[in-house]
């Protein structure tokens, strides 16, 4: 699967609540087969993939994401939520894309020059350069949920009782709820440190 038409899945699964294999299986899950169609819709219009080659992407005939691309433009014009919502994911498709050719941006040596002066260097940043940071934040947040969802996975796995593996997963799995607590902002040490810098 290529990892355009992977990350268009991977946004609709994520805007509609469901996993993206739950997309490109056999479901009949109306939620899901929703999901789907906007799936093949949003990759049409964003990305103009060929009916073939999204078929092939999404294990679905041609004809089929056919039918879904247009069961999707006659429910827009009904539903003004669901036209709304096609159109900020086409869009949010299209901005990665366009980010994406923007020419290459050392993300890493803009966020430490942004972190090293905020004030003077984030004014000084392109409006590409705001969308590279955002796209590797984003990307970076679906690693990280991923590895938690991964973790949670281990530690229901029937590891024998043998206690080296179970603090490894442990100790990994602390490691990773920190690290998303870290990013997200919620981080209580983090906060307490914050809290000290203003009463100094």
């Amino acid at each position: 699967m290529t990892a355009r038409a992977q990350e268009v899945i991977l946004i609709v699964a994520k805007a509609f609540g469901v996993t993206y294999g739950g997309i490109i299986a056999d479901s009949r899950n109306t939620h899901e087969t929703m999901a789907r169609h906007v799936a093949m819709y949003v990759a049409r219009k964003a990305l103009g993939i060929s009916l073939p080659d999204l078929g092939r992407e999404m294990n679905r005939d041609h004809t089929t994401v056919l039918s879904g691309v247009r069961k999707i433009e006659g429910l827009r014009e009904a539903d003004p939520q669901l036209k709304a919502l096609t159109e900020s994911l086409v869009t949010a498709v299209e901005y990665r894309e366009a980010a994406r050719h923007s020419g290459e941006i050392d993300v890493l040596a803009l966020a430490q020059s942004v972190a090293s002066n905020p004030r003077r260097n984030a004014a000084a940043a392109s409006v590409q350069e705001v969308a590279a940071l955002a796209l590797t934040f984003i990307d970076l947040w679906e690693v990280v949920s991923a590895a938690e969802t991964l973790i949670a996975d281990l530690g229901a796995c029937s590891i024998d009782g043998d206690p080296d593996q179970v603090a490894r997963i442990e100790a990994l799995s602390a490691a990773i709820g920190d690290e998303i607590h870290h990013i997200a902002g919620d981080d209580p040490e983090d906060q307490a440190n914050g809290d000290m810098q203003w009463k100094q």
